[in-house]
Parts: structure tokens; sequence; C-alpha cells
């Protein structure tokens, strides 16, 4: 199974190598800081139509991991810049660098509702 795929196929968006083949699209995209403990991280984050949401090390362009999404996977804005991805086992942190949260709590619970 070859990587190299004809130039009419190549992604639109460099992010599009993180998503699984055919399988999903990006909802919501962009750069974020995820917070674990007292130590934040910047990360590029995003959302897909399957849905996943995954967060990526935007620097060395590697995937850092994914937010596990179950039926009450559910997102809570936390201020003017912060939001809370809350699933049964641990709540996730994070501060849109953009300045507009509820753009992801939008789609996230939106997405939420579908699956």
């Amino acid at each position: 199974q070859s990587q190299s795929q004809p130039p009419q196929s190549q992604p639109q968006s460099i992010w599009e190598r993180f998503l699984l083949p055919n399988a999903e699209n990006i909802v919501e995209q962009g750069l974020v800081m995820k917070r674990k403990g007292l130590f934040s991280k910047k990360r590029y984050l995003i959302l897909t139509d399957l849905p996943r949401l995954l967060y990526i090390d935007a620097d060395k362009m590697v995937p850092k991991g994914e937010v596990p999404w179950t039926e009450t996977t559910k997102a809570e804005l936390k201020g003017v810049r912060h939001f809370d991805v809350k699933t049964p086992n641990r709540t996730y942190h994070f501060e849109d660098l953009s300045g507009n949260p509820k753009k992801w709590v939008d789609a996230i619970n939106r997405l939420a509702k579908k699956s």
C-alpha cells in the first residue's frame, strides 16, 4: 500500500494527513493551549464529522492525542477564551488562541447530539 497519491488528490489542508482517509472531514480547527495540571502546551485542535477531536503538536506536526468520544461527551464555555470538553473519565481544558471558544463549544455539542 503506497503512501504516494496522484497530484489531484493531494490534501487541501496540511492537517488532512491526520484524518482517516475518505472517512471524515474537518468541521472546526485552530490553535489552542491545552492545559493538563499546571502546564499548558500549544496544540492544533481538529474536530471532525466522524466525530473525532484530535490534537496535534503544530511545530513538530505529530499527533499528540485524541479526546475519547462517547455519548456523554460535551463542551462547556469557561470564559472569554476558555472551554472544557467533558468525557466520562476526564475533563480536557482548552484556551482558544483566536479568542472564540464558543465556536468550539457549539460545534462539539452539535456533533454530540448527532452521535
